[in-house]
């Protein structure tokens, strides 16, 4: 799709919407999520049933253009990062019921699935360590059956799924970038979706020094 097709009325919402967007979202998503969980073939049962179910989701709400221009924006603060030669830090707060695919779009680091161990090498996982992991900092280390890797812990031991807000809300998507780059951001988020569309994009976009 192209950022050009934006209709300035959403069925559902007071939210814009792109044509295509739909279609964006879950090819971006799938790929990662292949990147990271697929193994022989297979992705894990509690990964693919909640992807489907928010991928769902957003698709009934006609969101998916909150989570095209979240993911624009962090990708262009850290071209900006790399062009300048510092590192901007850009934190995300997700107001949605969709964080797994906001975590698979790289607009969050966190990733709110239950905790789990899982290999960078050939994407071994394990989801059933009820008794082995305690908390998100607490887990023993273990090898990977399949390589001998060491595993990595991911998840939180904590529920980190979002009950639904209302889809008018302009902070269901809320992101924090460095003041170096103020204008820069502003400008192209300007870009994307039109100056006068500023409060109907479902991202909002604060600043520290």
């Amino acid at each position: 799709f192209i950022m050009e097709n934006i209709n300035k009325t959403n069925e559902s919402s007071n939210i814009l919407f792109i044509e295509g967007a739909d279609e964006y979202v879950e090819f971006e998503v799938k790929r990662n999520v292949k990147r990271f969980y697929e193994y022989n073939q297979k992705i894990p049962e509690i990964v693919s049933t909640q992807l489907e179910k928010e991928l769902k989701y957003i698709k009934e709400t006609g969101i998916a253009i909150v989570f095209v221009l979240a993911q624009k924006l962090i990708e262009y603060s850290e071209e900006k990062a790399y062009r300048y030669k510092k590192e901007f830090t850009t934190t995300a707060k997700i107001n949605v019921d969709a964080p797994l695919v906001a975590c698979f779009m790289g607009i969050t680091q966190e990733c709110p699935l239950p905790l789990h161990y899982i290999c960078l090498r050939c994407c071994y996982s394990d989801f059933d360590i009820k008794d082995e992991m305690q908390s998100d900092n607490e887990s023993p280390k273990k090898l990977c059956p399949n390589c001998n890797e060491v595993l990595e812990t991911k998840g939180t031991a904590t529920d980190k799924f979002i009950q639904p807000i209302d889809i008018n809300n302009q902070k269901l998507i809320e992101l924090s970038f460095s003041s170096d780059i103020k204008q820069e951001i502003i400008h192209y988020r300007d870009v994307l979706a039109g100056e006068e569309n500023r409060h109907r994009t479902g991202v909002e976009i604060t600043f520290y020094q």
